[in-house]
């Protein structure tokens, strides 16, 4: 008899529980939508219906008008904060879900569960935009920019396929690793330029600075934005942009995210562009192809009054990548071509970088050729034409040649050097 009381109430209070359980589910599907956004990486909750206090005082309150009654409160999708989960916790005890017990378990149980869909907020734009009505609205943006040629044109539109391809996840093996970089004067408009690429709903996924010295905040800027902007690019130095170019190649980044507990892959979405008043930013040689530089004329201003046709201008990438398969990558002349256009806007202090993309120290079993520092120059300066041949390059020439470690020997034309050119 005992045994038989004692199933009979084991099986009474799992029927409660399923009953409970299912009273919170009905509370939720009436009353709230929630999604989880993969971006931003936060769950999002839309309000269908009125709590029941403000839907009585509504009622008391409007005139009967014989209109169609209102579906929702809140037309909106906010962010489940903790302050509104604990306000559909109080909604859902106001009206007597989960009886003695409280509800918060079971609807935190819900809303941390494979019943909440993922929400890609950048596929769902590009997925519903209108038809490409023809015109070349990828032209018409960057061609706002002032003193930039043709060919730097078509290396604009390319920086753009390829972040729209990566948005859309197309290539899972690279990531798009070119950064355009605006230099001109402060206040020709270059970082509101960068901040108006993306349309108002969208614009919540543009960064515009970046903690390179924290690892946790620049691998949350690749996964997070759709669009990320350096500001002051020439305030980088060498390290900084040896850590830049190892994050332009990443296409997805293992870690542990927000609140999360185990390390976890998360794709990429960002791309980057840079902007900066400083005439030579770039440091090290040997990363310039991942930059595109693009320079300002002074006294000229970029256009930021007219509008900007956003569905359109994405509508053209689209069917650029869709239909047309247009390439959202670079061709290897087109980067020799990056790279020799790079030239002139490198910093001119940095001998030692300089030296390494054009020399190195001879092996033990190599047989080198001495060079004079003018020599030196002669062959720096093929690559880097800003460089001065005076007196004070060649002693720096002569001091960072012996902080490589060059052996070093006196002859009748001067302090030689022993290198292999490279």
């Amino acid at each position: 008899m005992k045994e038989n009381l004692k199933t009979l109430s084991s099986s009474d209070k799992m029927t409660n529980e399923i009953s409970a359980l299912s009273l919170v589910e009905s509370f939720l599907d009436e009353y709230y939508l929630f999604r989880r956004n993969v971006l931003s990486g936060k769950t999002e909750y839309f309000t269908l219906s009125k709590n029941e206090d403000e839907t009585e005082e509504a009622v008391e309150e409007e005139p009967e008008t014989g209109g169609e009654e209102e579906e929702s409160s809140d037309s909106t999708w906010k962010v489940l904060t903790p302050e509104a989960f604990n306000s559909i916790v109080r909604h859902a005890k106001r009206l007597g879900v989960g009886g003695k017990k409280s509800p918060r378990q079971d609807i935190e149980e819900f809303v941390r569960s494979d019943e909440v869909p993922e929400f890609d907020p950048i596929r769902e734009y590009l997925e519903n935009l209108p038809e490409w009505d023809g015109k070349n609205h990828v032209a018409e943006l960057f061609g706002r920019i002032p003193g930039l040629t043709s060919e730097q044109l078509g290396w604009c539109a390319t920086w753009l396929r390829s972040a729209v391809a990566h948005w859309l996840q197309m290539d899972m093996f690279h990531g798009n690793e070119t950064t355009p970089v605006l230099i001109g004067k402060q206040g020709c408009g270059k970082s509101t330029f960068a901040y108006r690429l993306l349309p108002d709903l969208l614009r919540q996924y543009f960064l515009d600075h970046i903690n390179f010295a924290n690892k946790f905040d620049s691998e949350m800027a690749l996964t997070h934005n759709l669009f990320v902007n350096i500001d002051e690019f020439a305030n980088m130095g060498p390290s900084q942009q040896g850590k830049l170019k190892q994050m332009l190649s990443k296409v997805k980044v293992n870690g542990r995210p927000i609140f999360g507990k185990c390390q976890d892959d998360r794709s990429r979405y960002a791309s980057f562009l840079a902007t900066t008043n400083d005439e030579h930013p770039l440091c090290d040689p040997t990363g310039s192809r991942r930059f595109v530089c693009l320079h300002i004329p002074a006294g000229e201003y970029i256009d930021n009054g007219s509008p900007i046709i956003y569905d359109q201008l994405y509508a053209q990438v689209m069917y650029e990548l869709c239909h047309k398969k247009t390439p959202y990558w670079f061709t290897n002349a087109e980067v020799d071509r990056i790279q020799k256009c790079n030239l002139p806007f490198f910093k001119v202090d940095d001998f030692e970088s300089m030296l390494k993309s054009c020399f190195r120290v001879p092996e033990d079993n190599e047989t080198g050729e001495w060079l004079i520092c003018s020599d030196v120059f002669e062959v720096l300066h093929e690559r880097f034409p800003m460089l001065i041949s005076n007196l004070s390059t060649k002693i720096r020439i002569g001091q960072s040649l012996k902080l490589l470690g060059c052996k070093m020997k006196h002859t009748k034309k001067g302090q030689a050097y022993l290198l292999v050119r490279i």
